[in-house]
């Protein structure tokens, strides 16, 4: 039972130990009033914030057929929804978004000898414009 007693030793010595009782501030928060200055900033932050949202093209035989008539195909992040991809898609391009789909795909299982592990699922973002524009993607 030396195992028990080296680990209940340990924990009456954490028990001894002064715990410092966090710092209560007073002061309540003020209100700030937005100016149109601090409302451009924020836009520009809000834009650039959604530029990481796209991820990168998925370029498929596929994908490059629908790029000729306006649907393109991104992978993206899980937890981005479709208002905030058709926001950051208007922003960065200045293209109308028409529509916005989303397609999930779990991980599969996967054995190697005796050890079982599973791969990453993906998500895809198929985005369709508006008719006779297009997206510049430099890939």
């Amino acid at each position: 039972m030396g195992l028990f007693s080296r680990i209940l030793g340990q924990a009456e010595k954490k028990s001894t130990v002064k715990k410092t009782e966090p710092v209560r501030h007073a002061e309540k928060h003020e209100e700030k009033v937005i100016g149109p200055e601090t409302m451009a900033a924020t836009s520009v932050k809000n834009a650039m914030a959604g530029m990481g949202m796209l991820g990168s093209p998925h370029m498929t035989e596929k994908t490059v057929r629908g790029s000729e008539i306006g649907v393109y195909t991104f992978r993206i992040p899980v937890q981005i929804g479709k208002v905030g991809l058709r926001k950051a898609i208007e922003d960065r391009y200045g293209v109308r978004v028409m529509s916005v789909n989303i397609s999930k795909t779990p991980g599969k299982t996967r054995r190697l000898g005796r050890q079982m592990g599973h791969t990453a699922g993906t998500t895809k973002a198929v985005i369709t414009l508006e008719k006779g524009k297009s997206l510049e993607l430099g890939v």
